[in-house]
């Protein structure tokens, strides 16, 4: 059975205007709509005009792709893919930038994995690293030494293996702690990023076909705006 309605106005404060919606939502017997539907339309209109701008700003520094883009897309549904594209670039070469940076000072741990460090661990071995002198390596005691890499201030990388115990090195000897991330991880990753730049780069220049039609419909949008501009005026 079909129940007349009654329409009626709610006064709330603006702080507990989302309480008083989700409260009249929960109640399900009622039709809730704005007292004026087309108030908002300039702001809509602008909000989507100002995106395709936004989108045309970006595509236009960007060489088209040798074969044209495939499919019929909506210009605001590409402006919208556009500027998800451009925010992704941006993150992500600022990802593989410090990619880079963490890659670079872990050069001196060449291709080891924290990994191999756990398994070596597990199978009950100790294994330390130090930053020694080179005369001084003959003093270290411990089941194995192996010199692995020369430093800047003309000491030596050794790393030493124990199975029982710790093993004995001089006094000055620094010991060097492995990092919490490996350098092959970080290629991983680095290698994975610059692959979705690649993607994303390639679907851009797809997209740039599309300029002709983004420009044409930020005009159509101007025009909109400006009658609704002119018309949300009229009624007040």
């Amino acid at each position: 059975m079909i129940v007349k309605m009654k329409k009626v106005f709610i006064v709330t404060t603006a702080s507990l205007s989302d309480a008083a919606l989700d409260a009249l939502g929960e109640l399900g017997v009622i039709h809730v709509e704005p007292v004026d539907p087309s108030a908002s339309l300039p702001e809509q209109i602008q909000s989507r005009h100002s995106r395709i701008h936004q989108a045309i700003q970006i595509i236009s520094t960007v060489e088209p792709s040798d074969e044209p883009i495939s499919g019929d897309i909506d210009p605001e549904s590409a402006a919208d893919e556009i500027l998800e594209i451009f925010h992704r670039l941006r993150e992500n070469r600022n990802r593989l930038a410090e990619l880079h940076r963490q890659a670079e000072k872990l050069t001196l741990w060449g291709n080891l994995r924290r990994e191999q460090l756990d398994a070596l661990s597990a199978a009950g071995l100790t294994v330390r690293f130090y930053a020694i002198r080179p005369e001084e390596i003959s003093s270290i005691s411990a089941q194995c030494v192996v010199q692995l890499a020369t430093l800047s201030d003309k000491r030596v990388m050794v790393g030493v293996a124990q199975r029982q115990g710790e093993p004995t090195v001089p006094d000055e000897a620094e010991e060097l702690i492995p990092p919490e991330r490996d350098l092959p991880s970080i290629r991983q990753e680095a290698q994975q990023v610059d692959q979705s730049i690649t993607r994303d780069s390639n679907r851009l220049r797809e997209l740039a076909h599309l300029t002709e039609a983004l420009n044409r419909r930020e005009r159509e949008l101007a025009l909109e705006l400006e009658f609704a501009k002119v018309h949300a005026s009229a009624l007040k």
